[in-house]
């Protein structure tokens, strides 16, 4: 009977390793497994003060290639927030509660980054251009600096897009990339520069009554800032395939087309100073009234109306006007953020209310990403002669205790992933063998996530 037993359940768990699909859904490496490189330079753009050439820069998350065998991963940039003013400006603004922030290593940016990483993604935190006369009296200079600092963050973008492109054409695809996947996202601020690199793209679009000044005039000068697709690159595609808002409004919402890429939108609805309906967006450092501006719930409307969204989230089961919203009911600012030097903002307080925020976004975005962009789950093992590790997971159906053993790699550590795609059991290990507690967890089918030197395999198993 034990050697029928031991054959069925090798049998399983070739099928599960052989047929996996968690990509994308959850994680599938390690933090160990994921790489960073930092400072590395994507263009050179003017800079609004001092008038001078700078580098832009992001940093790159990905999974180490030793660990990760897949050719074509999907890339999402992420951009921050911090109202186009450097961290040390904001810092001192009384609405943000001393919170530095500001750049591509803000908190929430870089714990998504690694959370994207580690589902398979390549996920890239950048920084754009920067600066506006925010400290104006008048609110007028304040409305065109602060739309054309969004505009020169806009061409940023474009950049690094059509940077990851080239990549792939020109530099033999050091990422492993698929250069018809892209995602560019961001929070607050940052979610203003996806929803226009999506959006603000020809000639008609910096008439509209929401980027003219006072006197009637365009506040995008096109000939002293350029082009839309101004920059490096010039001959490769500068749009996104996705676009992920975190708290993000656009000027507005008639330059808008049925061209634009899908977007997928989270937006506390309490945020103070980025409205959710259409609305004020106001001066985070003063709350003084800028400019009116459509924020998650009037840009939604607008991309269903026009059929952006329809289909493709119709495709993914999600229909209705609102198609691509989530609003974080009673949510302000940011609630997925945390700052070292903002007492209310503090890691302390914040980060575990703020990891399950960004647990929400993970699992609610991955699953419409994986339709939309028609992503291949399947995440084949990398360990090498698999048959001949013993690896053994039992009893399956389990109510207990959880058995792990093989015979022939140390296991370094063991996560239970239940339906949702959250980790409800982790347990480090330096042995060749795991037993796991199991009877406080609810009934249902659970992956395995067993972690070896050599990588990583997973197991389906059932808790009755």
């Amino acid at each position: 009977m034990k050697k029928i037993y031991f054959f069925i359940l090798v049998c399983a768990f070739a099928i599960s390793v052989n047929a996996q699909t968690n990509r994308f859904k959850q994680a599938v490496f390690t933090d160990a497994q994921i790489k960073v490189d930092s400072n590395l330079v994507y263009g050179t753009a003017l800079n609004f003060s001092p008038a001078v050439m700078v580098s832009l820069k992001m940093d790159i998350y990905h999974a180490d290639p030793s660990f990760d065998t897949s050719k074509y991963r999907p890339v999402i940039i992420l951009f921050h927030s911090g109202s186009f003013l450097p961290p040390s400006i904001n810092a001192s603004s009384p609405s943000n509660g001393g919170a530095y922030l500001g750049s591509r290593r803000d908190s929430a940016i870089v714990e998504m980054c690694r959370q994207f990483a580690k589902r398979g993604w390549v996920a890239i935190a950048a920084t754009h251009r920067l600066g506006w006369v925010a400290n104006s009296p008048s609110s007028n200079t304040q409305k065109i600096t602060i739309m054309r600092a969004v505009y020169r963050a806009t061409q940023d973008s474009r950049t690094l897009m059509r940077y990851m492109r080239r990549s792939v054409d020109s530099m033999s695809n050091p990422y492993h990339i698929d250069g018809n996947k892209i995602v560019v996202g961001g929070s607050s601020s940052g979610a203003y520069v996806a929803l226009h690199a999506n959006s603000l793209d020809n000639g008609s679009d910096i008439l509209a009554p929401n980027l003219l000044d006072s006197v009637g005039n365009s506040v995008i000068d096109t000939v002293s800032l350029g082009g839309f697709n101004a920059g490096n690159y010039p001959k490769y595609n500068s749009r996104p395939n996705l676009v992920l808002s975190l708290g993000g409004a656009i000027a507005d919402t008639s330059i808008m087309s049925s061209k634009d890429a899908p977007i997928i939108a989270f937006h506390g609805v309490k945020d103070p100073t980025t409205p959710f309906n259409r609305g004020i967006v106001k001066n985070a450092g003063t709350l003084a009234p800028i400019t009116t501006v459509d924020g998650s719930n009037s840009f939604i409307l607008a991309a269903n109306n026009r059929g952006i969204n329809t289909i493709a989230l119709g495709k993914a089961g999600i229909t209705g006007t609102k198609a691509g919203l989530f609003p974080f009911i009673g949510a302000g600012f940011e609630p997925y953020g945390w700052y070292n030097k903002a007492p209310l903002f503090a890691p302390s307080n914040a980060r575990p209310r703020a990891l399950k925020y960004i647990d929400t976004i993970m699992n609610t975005f991955s699953p419409i990403a994986i339709s939309i962009l028609g992503l291949n789950t399947n995440q084949p093992s990398n360990i090498k002669n698999i048959d001949k590790m013993g690896l053994m997971v039992y009893p399956n159906p389990a109510k207990e205790l959880l058995n792990i053993s093989t015979n022939s790699l140390n296991i370094e550590k063991v996560g239970l992933i239940d339906m949702t795609g959250k980790t409800v059991i982790s347990q480090d290990s330096q042995s060749s063998s795991v037993s796991i507690n199991i009877s406080g967890l609810c009934k249902g089918i659970y992956t395995v996530l067993i972690q070896t030197a050599e990588g990583s395999v997973y197991q389906k198993i059932t808790i009755e």
